[in-house]
This record gives C-alpha cells, sequence and structure tokens, in this order.
C-alpha cells in the first residue's frame, strides 16, 4: 500500500522573538485592514524556500541530502524585515507580507535549492526570490492596502533549512518539520 501524499515546503524559521516582532506588525495592519482575511498564526512565521506541494513522503531522503549539499555550499547570514507589503501589489493586495531586501546570499540558497530539487524531478520555481514572511491572504477581491510607514527592523539568522509538513485544518495550517539541516 503506497504512503499518503504530504504537503510540503522549504522554510528558514523565525527565532520566537522575531515571530513577536513581526505578530506587532501583524496586528498593526490587521487592525487597518477592511476586508476578510486569513492570518498566518505567528507560531507558524517562516521564510520559504520553496513551496513542493504534495510529495511522497519516500522522497524525504532524497530532499534532506539535496538540502545538506546546499547548506555545505553556504555560511550562515542575516535577513532584515523592514518594511510590509502585499502580492500581487498594494493596489491589488492578495498575499500580505513583512519583508525587506533580498541578499545575494538568500539568492544563492533559494537558487541552489531549487536546481537540486529540479535534479530529482520538481518543476523549477520561476519566481524571483523575495525574503518575506506571509501575515495574511485576502479572501475578499484584491483590496488596495495602507501599511504602516514605520515599521521595526527584524533581524532572522539564516542558519538553517527546514523542510515542514503542511497540514490544512479548518483551524489553519498545522506545521511539523520533517527534517533541519544546519549551515555552517
Amino acid at each position: 500500500m503506497a504512503a499518503e501524499a504530504i504537503r510540503a515546503f522549504f522554510c528558514v524559521p523565525l527565532p520566537d522573538r522575531a515571530k513577536q516582532d513581526v505578530g506587532t506588525v501583524a496586528q498593526r495592519i490587521r487592525s487597518e485592514l477592511r476586508a476578510r482575511a486569513s492570518w498566518v498564526a505567528q507560531a507558524n512565521y517562516h521564510v520559504t524556500l520553496r513551496f513542493l506541494g504534495d510529495i511522497d513522503p519516500a522522497a524525504t531522503v532524497a530532499l534532506r541530502e539535496a538540502a545538506l549539499e546546499m547548506a555545505r555550499t553556504l555560511k550562515p547570514f542575516e535577513l532584515t524585515l523592514d518594511r510590509a507589503g502585499a502580492f500581487p501589489s498594494v493596489d491589488r493586495a492578495r498575499v500580505v507580507w513583512m519583508g525587506g531586501e533580498t541578499p545575494e546570499a538568500f539568492r544563492t540558497l533559494v537558487d541552489g535549492l531549487n536546481a537540486r530539487i529540479e535534479a530529482l524531478g520538481y518543476v523549477r520555481e520561476r519566481r524571483t526570490p523575495l525574503a518575506h514572511v506571509t501575515l495574511a491572504r485576502i479572501k475578499d477581491r484584491p483590496v488596495p492596502m495602507a501599511f504602516p510607514s514605520m515599521v521595526p527592523t527584524v533581524l532572522v539568522p539564516v542558519n538553517r533549512i527546514v523542510l515542514m509538513e503542511s497540514r490544512l485544518t479548518s483551524q489553519g495550517a498545522i506545521y511539523t518539520p520533517l527534517f533541519r539541516v544546519s549551515i555552517d
């Protein structure tokens, strides 16, 4: 009997202090938003490296090896989150996020991980990497957004890669780490 597929993604988890700081920004935005939205639980804040979708649980062995290979080529670095924004734009917001400049080290991580994942048979991600934490998904039609002009700077250490399982429930997503790979 084949194992049931799991929904998975690669990410950089936020430390607790960063989650609290990002949560403060999310609360400020939430208090101003005039649209129905699904808000990400503070415990689930992360920076996505690559969403995989449904995978065979047996694939985690090869995915771990790909992540280990990528991690060996990197040194730890930090992401600076210092602004709020929306996809596809602030005029037609569907996803609300907090992010910042995307450093070259982050692009190298995402591009290298994508290349290794593609070699395993996954379709290559075509979007340009943008370091961000998703705060909410707008449920109504896209809306114009206004964001706080002053957003505190939040530093996120990038010192590990995590493959996370995402189980969708009526109370929101439940994330479970499948493995962690250190970047030294």
